[in-house]
């Protein structure tokens, strides 16, 4: 009984069992294709563990079009192979979900100035971003502080993916806007806050959550 490819077993198949014409076909000869066919396939009793998705696993090689599930999400190979810690790069994801990409909160904003720029999250290269949250969990508080608004984007265009929001009071907001920034390199996601009537370091609680759709496309 040998473990043996599809091309394999199909000409053997053709040899063997081609014709009988002349009662060549033995019984040892019909009994090892059949053995050899049993041991090829998996079995839906014995080999049930192999034929469900797993969790990655950093200490297996995986190949090109072999699935995964890594947090929550399933993902094919796209890599010749691939191991070790968990590259996105390496894998497309089959099933996007939201990721929480980004939370920001005020001790983060600690300037004597009325606009900060905060650097949270990295898009990888080749990967699209598109239906971004954003979620105040807990409203932003600071003396003297009449207006207090974010918006998301890139290093060119700040308010790309998430045009002004209120701070002062929770709540939830989403943006329609997608895309790919660079097919070679990973860039920046940013979150500007602009506050009104006094500098962003008298502000005093307050968090706000980023969620976003992440999916490898080059």
């Amino acid at each position: 009984m040998s473990l043996k490819d599809r091309t394999t077993l199909l000409s053997e198949i053709a040899t063997f069992i081609n014709d009988n014409a002349a009662n060549d076909i033995t019984a040892a000869e019909l009994r090892q294709r059949l053995l050899d066919l049993t041991n090829s396939y998996p079995n839906l009793v014995d080999d049930s563990h192999l034929l469900s998705l797993k969790e990655y696993d950093s200490s297996r090689t995986y190949t090109i079009g072999v699935s995964a599930v890594f947090n929550g999400s399933v993902y094919k190979c796209t890599a010749v192979t691939t191991t070790g810690v968990f590259d996105p790069e390496d894998w497309e994801e089959l099933t996007p979900t939201y990721l929480k990409i980004g939370e920001i909160d005020y001790t983060e904003l600690n300037q004597a100035s009325l606009t900060h720029t905060v650097d949270f999250y990295s898009l990888p290269s080749g990967h699209e971003i598109k239906d971004v949250w954003r979620r105040v969990s807990t409203a932003f508080v600071g003396a003297s502080i009449t207006d207090l608004s974010m918006e998301i984007g890139v290093a060119s265009d700040l308010n790309k993916y998430g045009f002004s929001m209120d701070m002062l009071t929770t709540g939830r907001k989403s943006s329609e806007n997608k895309d790919i920034e660079s097919d070679t390199a990973a860039t920046n996601i940013k979150a500007t806050f602009t506050a009104v009537g006094a500098n962003l370091d008298a502000l005093t609680a307050g968090v706000v959550e980023i969620y976003a759709t992440i999916k490898k496309v080059f």
